[in-house]
This record gives structure tokens, C-alpha cells and sequence, in this order.
């Protein structure tokens, strides 16, 4: 967990401070608002070249315009509602790759072969917090497989009908013709900011030594486009993946990994879940290796588990005494300094 970035989301929270299922070939959404699947043709599901915006129009995105729901997943509702701000849903998915998340752990920067995830390999689900918010999420493997079913949180929202290697985006840009030498995409040096106002990852296109498979890091910030030219990238928070056995048979120790009682604050989020029931090297097998145990990844499923609870506001009162309590930490801080002096 990136305890530095969990830190500032708590602080943002106290005011202090998808689904693309293996077989498709671009991340859409479950959108956990609304208990739908954002739809390619739907009005919330469009992409408009150029506008540059993880939606083709974010006003869409509300139950008015979605009407697509997924027939071969199941939705359950916890209670609640996204306008009262608690609310909750028990989403059963289909077609869980054995190792998506596992390809994405592959990230050393110096360069090398399969780096990153390959992001059709990812279940991918949003959600919008209207306001500072507790969220859990929790993703299961209900057969008991053993898939280590494993799951990364990002602020922000990766462009809609995203996927590996769009023009926009390149996953190893080279010049030519006549001249094929490797050079550098603009998105790639790490300082470029989306329209969400989140800068890019380094990505090392320029020296790596061999191949980039796919743009999905499991465990830090990426950035991806769609052949409409859209491009974002999106903030890493937290991830949560259990300890898959040392001896590096396939099954992992785990059916079951959870992010509890998060404290985020307002904002877009997305949820990327993927199996993890392999170790690191068998990244660059790749997760649909027929000689996996599972054969091609078909019909193995996850239940992913999200609540949100809104943050309560600290009464009058409360924030009455911490204005004292840090007026007073101040005032002993002015006195030593003079006392020093």
C-alpha cells in the first residue's frame, strides 16, 4: 500500500487538506454508482476524438443514459443509494483471468522484457464519491480455486474504450521510415498532466532493453489511451493481493483480499482485479498460457464487494477544540523558539 498517497487521501477526506472483461479488446467500466456496465454506444460510453476526457461526456454519466447491464454478470445491491451517499454493491463476474494482476507487477523502470500488464487481462469498475467517503472493497474467488483474487485502487479515471499500444500512446515508440531507431514518446517522460490534472508515469521507452506487453501497473501510476486519441492517467492509492506459494505452484494462499475503511476524498476512482495465482516470473508466459492448470481463462469467476459510507463532518464543537489545540501547540513552539534565541 503507497501510504504516502493513502495519507493525503485520508487528509482530503477530513478536509484538511470495467470493466474489460479478457476477451475485449478496451477497458470498460462496472460503474458502481449506478449497478451497470457503461455500454460502448451507450451516451456515457462514447469516445470523442480529441477531447481528451476519461468519458466522452462526464454529465452522461448517471443512470439516465446507462442503460446497458451486463447479461452474464450478476448485480446485487447492499442497500442504499449513490444520492444518500451510502450505498453499496455485490458484483459477480465472469471470465477472471488466472494472472492478470500478476502481469502488471512487472514494472522495473531500467527496462527488460514484458514489462507491465496487459490491461484487457483486468476487470475494470469505476465509482464517483461526491463527497469525502469510508469505502471497503473486498474481491473473492467463490470456487475456491485459488486464483488469489487481487485488486489496485487509482484516482482518477483511465480514458474510456482504452488499450494497450494506441497511436496516441505507443508501448515502444520508434521513428521511421526510413530510420527505426527507438525514440521517446511525450507521455512517456513522466511530466506530462491529463485533463483530470494527474501527471503520467515515467515509462522508459527510450533504452528499454526489450518489450512493453501492456501499460497496466498493478501497483503504481500509469496512463493509457483510445483510438479516438483520448489519453489520462490515473493516481495510484492502494493495492491488496495475498501471498501465493513460495514453491511457485499455481494456486494462491488466498481466496479472498479486501481495502478496508479507506478514507478518500471527492473524486472519481477506478478498481482494477485480476487473479493472482502465479508468481512475478510467470508474467512473461502470459496469463492465457494454455499450460496453466485452468487452460485459456473461461468461466472463472470473481465477486467484487464495494461499500461507501459518507464521511461524517466533525460537529462545531470538534473543530472549535482543534483550532485550540493547534493555537496552543503553536504558541509552545513561538516560546521555545525564543527561548533558543
Amino acid at each position: 500500500m503507497n501510504t504516502s498517497k493513502l495519507l493525503m487521501h485520508a487528509l482530503a477526506a477530513a478536509g484538511l487538506l470495467a470493466t474489460a472483461l479478457p476477451a475485449l479488446a478496451h477497458i470498460e467500466y462496472y460503474d458502481l454508482n449506478q449497478g451497470k456496465q457503461i455500454g460502448d454506444l451507450t451516451a456515457a460510453g462514447k469516445a470523442v476524438a480529441g477531447n481528451d476526457i476519461p468519458l466522452s461526456n462526464p454529465a452522461y454519466w448517471s443512470a439516465t443514459y446507462q442503460s446497458v447491464t451486463s447479461s452474464s454478470e450478476t448485480w446485487t445491491s447492499l442497500g442504499g443509494s449513490y444520492a444518500s451517499g451510502t450505498w453499496g454493491y455485490q458484483l459477480k463476474v465472469v471470465n477472471m483471468d488466472s494472472a492478470g494482476w500478476t502481469d502488471g507487477l512487472r514494472t522495473n523502470p531500467t527496462g527488460g522484457a514484458y514489462l507491465l500488464g496487459d490491461s484487457h487481462k483486468v476487470n475494470w469498475a469505476n465509482f464517483h464519491l461526491s463527497q469525502a467517503s469510508i469505502v471497503s472493497i473486498t474481491v473473492t474467488d467463490p470456487n475456491g480455486y485459488g486464483l488469489n483474487p487481487s485488486l489496485s485502487l487509482y484516482r482518477g479515471s483511465a480514458v474510456y474504450q482504452a488499450h494497450d499500444d494506441a497511436s496516441v500512446d505507443p508501448l515502444n515508440p520508434k521513428g521511421g521510415p526510413p530510420f527505426f531507431a527507438k525514440i521517446q514518446n511525450a507521455k512517456d517522460t513522466g511530466s506530462v498532466v491529463d485533463s483530470q490534472g494527474i501527471t503520467s508515469a515515467y515509462r522508459n521507452t527510450l533504452t528499454n532493453s526489450g518489450s512493453y506487453f501492456g501499460q497496466f501497473n498493478a501497483l503504481g501510476d500509469f496512463s493509457v489511451s483510445n483510438s479516438a486519441g483520448n489519453w489520462s492517467a490515473v493516481d495510484y492509492v492502494a493495492s491488496a493481493t495475498g501471498t501465493v506459494n513460495p514453491d511457485g505452484t499455481w494456486a494462491g494462499n488466498s481466496n479472498s483480499n479486501s481495502l478496508l475503511n479507506l478514507s478518500l476524498g471527492a473524486g472519481d476512482y477506478i478498481i482494477g482485479f485480476s487473479g493472482n495465482a502465479a508468481p512475478v516470473s510467470y508474467a512473461s508466459l502470459r496469463s492465457s498460457d494454455t499450460s496453466s492448470p485452468f487452460g485459456t481463462p473461461t468461466n472463472m469467476e470473481a465477486v467484487l464487494t464495494f461499500s461507501a459510507v459518507a464521511a461524517p463532518v466533525p460537529e462545531p464543537e470538534s473543530w472549535a477544540l482543534m483550532l485550540v489545540g493547534m493555537a496552543l501547540i503553536g504558541g509552545v513552539a513561538r516560546r521555545r523558539s525564543r527561548q533558543r534565541v
